[in-house]
Order: structure tokens, then sequence, then C-alpha cells
């Protein structure tokens, strides 16, 4: 950095003129603090703004800057900007913790939502079910029910209801035909 910022003639200018010094601080000094940004930020666009907010904060305290001889000019704008960065570094990490929480906090209840949604239709169509499997008449009930809920055999079936192979499979069939033709929409 030059010698020239730390020079009361530069305090003087920053006092009557800023927008002459802010010209030759942005010409001369903007990628060097820029630089000293990323360093904190890791990320260029944040870097940016850190130091454009330096630059505002210049402007808008120019007098009192211009007037204060208390710290060399550049050791001013190195430890604003290094200020500045470091905490729009830890606004955006604030930021996106916040993003994050939210994200999973919302899957979370969407999911929890979609299961309680899914057992109470689940939970309809299993008494949907029972009305229409109570529609059947009793011997097609009983073929339908020992081989969907016992997993029985047909020739077990036949064997304990005395009845041919052939009649449980008949039922069976026929009580299936029932089943889809009132819960169409099951699955």
């Amino acid at each position: 950095m030059s010698t020239f910022i730390d020079t009361p003639e530069f305090r003087n200018l920053l006092y009557s003129w800023p927008e002459k010094i802010l010209a030759y601080l942005y010409e001369d000094y903007y990628e060097l603090l820029l630089k000293i940004a990323e360093m904190h930020t890791h990320d260029g666009a944040t870097a940016e703004d850190a130091v454009q907010e330096v630059f505002n904060d210049i402007a808008e305290r120019h007098k009192e800057l211009g007037r204060s001889y208390d710290e060399p000019f550049h050791k001013y704008l190195i430890r604003a900007v290094s200020n500045h960065a470091i905490t729009l570094y830890w606004k955006n990490m604030r930021s996106n913790i916040r993003d994050t929480r939210y994200y999973y906090t919302t899957q979370t209840t969407r999911s929890a939502e979609k299961n309680a949604e899914e057992k109470i239709i689940a939970a309809e169509k299993r008494s949907f079910l029972k009305v229409v499997v109570e529609t059947i008449p009793p011997r097609e009930k009983a073929c339908f029910l020992m081989k969907n809920e016992q997993n029985l055999k047909v020739k077990e079936i036949a064997r304990r209801l005395g009845i041919s192979a052939k009649s449980v499979e008949s039922n069976i069939t026929r009580a299936r035909r029932r089943l889809k033709k009132y819960g169409s929409n099951l699955n």
C-alpha cells in the first residue's frame, strides 16, 4: 500500500472530496482488499460484498475518518475489510445452518404427514375390503380367506372343506372377481 493514504493531505481530501478518494481507493486498492476479504470468506461474492460495505462506510463516515489520525489509514482499511468479511462469513454460515435445519424439518414433517396419510388410506382400504368380503357368499369367502390369509394350497382347502380342488379354484376365482368389481381401485 502506498504511503500517500497515510498522509494529512489524503485525510484532507477524504474530508473534502470523498468521491475522489473512493475512486482512487477503488482503482488502486480494490483487488488487494478483495484478496484480504477472500482469505476470510473463502467466497468471491461475499468478499466483494465486504469490500463494498467498507467503501460505503468510508463514504458515510468520510468527515470523521478525514479528521482522525489515530491509526494509519491503510491499517484501518485492512481491519475494516477483515471485520466486514468475517461478519458476512458468519452471517452466511448461520443462514446456511438455518436453511439446512428448515429443509430437514420440513422434509421430516412432510414424510411424517405422508406416512400418516398412507396409514389412513391403508386402514380405509382394509375396512372397505372387510365390507366387500362380507358380501361374498360363504363358500367363496371360506376358500378365498384360506388361500390368502392362511396360505393354504388348493388341495388342502379342498380336503378341509370336503369339496373338489376344481371347485375350490372356481370359488377363489369368483371371489377375486367380486373383489375386483367392488374394489377395483384397491391395490
